[in-house]
């Protein structure tokens, strides 16, 4: 009998070890009052993404060239920026047949630097997200006339949500974006490290004309920069996070139009 114990143990397969568990992320914790902040993230979807090239830039005029980035169905969010994969012809036949190609999204400002804000090539500003009620806003304030002429991706972000608030949190862990957030968007997580300002770019666009004519009379900094007018929404003092948020990568993954997105919550 002791033999055949033996030999039955001789021909068991050794037992494999239990996976270690893995390790928690390190999130910093935050309080609000003395108290942690504790909630269910919220669930957003992805409903745009873009990217546009330097290239494709400088053939659009460079610095006069519209904000709004080409549509991707895709985007690999790496720490150093974004790279899409975008239609060949988002027309028709690239979508027809799935004809892709690589963008690698480009920003100028972002490559030149800022004295005293931040160093070129920061990747604090690898990746500018808005939402769909920022839109909301802006079509609202400039009224139903005009409102048609803005369109999704005008803003110039890279990824559009379904689903956030048009303007900032006065606080991080309260469910809304604010600086300090952290964000999940399909297989990548990314940091809110700053409010988005206007830029004097947007006077390239459509409905530009228009934003002069509503707002450009109120302007501390004159009518060619409307945007600075308190009743203005893209106006990152009186309405922060309209103009959209820029953001770090914590983990580089992918991103797909559908995809789900959410605050994660303080540990």
């Amino acid at each position: 009998w002791s033999c055949t114990r033996q030999v039955q143990a001789a021909r068991m397969p050794p037992k494999r070890k239990a996976a270690p568990t893995p390790a928690k992320r390190n999130v910093r914790t935050k309080a609000i009052d003395g108290a942690p902040v504790s909630s269910e993230p919220a669930v957003w979807t992805v409903a745009r993404l873009g990217a546009k090239s330097k290239q494709q830039r400088k053939a659009e005029h460079g610095d006069r060239s519209r904000q709004t980035k080409s549509l991707c169905g895709r985007l690999t969010l790496r720490r150093e920026g974004v790279v899409g994969e975008a239609s060949v012809n988002p027309n028709f036949l690239g979508r027809l047949l799935g004809m892709t190609h690589r963008v690698k999204d480009y920003n100028s400002y972002r490559s030149r630097g800022h004295a005293g804000r931040f160093e070129a090539g920061t990747n604090d500003r690898a990746v500018m997200v808005t939402s769909m009620a920022a839109y909301d806003e802006l079509r609202s304030a400039i009224g139903a006339e005009h409102a048609p002429l803005i369109e999704d991706g005008d803003l110039g972000e890279n990824i559009l949500l379904r689903g956030p608030s048009a303007t900032a949190s006065e606080r991080a862990g309260d469910g809304r974006l604010a600086v300090g957030s952290w964000l999940r968007i399909g297989s990548s997580v990314l940091e809110v490290t700053e409010a988005n300002n206007p830029c004097y770019r947007f006077n390239t666009q459509p409905w530009a004309a228009a934003a002069r004519e509503r707002w450009g009379s109120g302007s501390p900094d004159g009518p060619e920069k409307w945007f600075r007018n308190p009743k203005c929404p893209l106006n990152n003092e009186h309405f922060p996070g309209v103009r959209g948020w820029l953001c770090r990568v914590v983990e580089e993954g992918e991103v797909a139009v559908g995809d789900a997105a959410g605050l994660l919550p303080d540990d």
